[in-house]
């Protein structure tokens, strides 16, 4: 289909390699799991403000491959320091540590690759992308053993957004679906240029 939702897809898989599409979906599709089985505290903050349990399999698939991040990363303002002794001596890791350090560690990867990408794939304004720039492993696996480093849902400040998104991922077409995820990644864009004023 020709349209301009189907075009502005495009841009989007020009801007992420094919490998960081993957790595997202892997993610969306982690992040939803952990949302339907009970997210506990220290793994997730604010799940989605809707029911996630009704979708069936492929609805789920369909909801994880949209071009953002269903989820945004909660570290500390104030960024931990740590002895890397003091980290690597950790035994073992609690239940969901491990996919929010991959989350943020994405996270700050697309950071990296530059103002626009975070814009819309994150939500991320610049501050916040310096900020994600700044924390390295160390850190990051500090904060998560303080149970400082947490995920949450994105678009929490477009609730009625997360209704439409599934209900679009449950539409057997994919029109609605691609005019959703347009947009969702306007409303990232909007959130990243401090147009939201709600807390994100």
């Amino acid at each position: 289909m020709d349209t301009k939702e189907y075009d502005h897809m495009g841009r989007h898989e020009m801007i992420l390699k094919a490998e960081q599409c993957t790595d997202l979906k892997d993610l969306n599709l982690a992040f939803i799991d952990r949302c339907i089985s009970s997210p506990v505290r220290h793994e997730i903050r604010r799940p989605p403000p809707c029911g996630l349990r009704k979708l069936d399999a492929r609805a789920i698939d369909r909801l994880a491959g949209v071009p953002f991040a269903l989820f945004r990363v909660d570290f500390s303002d104030r960024l931990l320091s740590a002895e890397p002794s003091s980290l690597y001596g950790e035994r073992g890791m609690r239940d969901g540590s491990a996919l929010v350090l991959l989350a943020a560690t994405f996270c700050r990867t697309l950071a990296g690759a530059g103002s626009e990408t975070s814009s819309l794939v994150l939500g991320v304004g610049e501050a916040e992308r310096q900020q994600l720039l700044a924390c390295s492993i160390n850190m990051l696996r500090a904060q998560e053993c303080q149970g400082k480093l947490r995920l949450r849902a994105n678009f929490l400040w477009a609730p009625l957004f997360w209704h439409g998104l599934v209900r679009a991922a449950s539409d057997p077409g994919d029109f609605v679906l691609k005019s959703t995820r347009l947009q969702g990644m306007q409303l990232l864009a909007a959130a990243a240029g401090g147009l939201h004023t709600t807390k994100r």
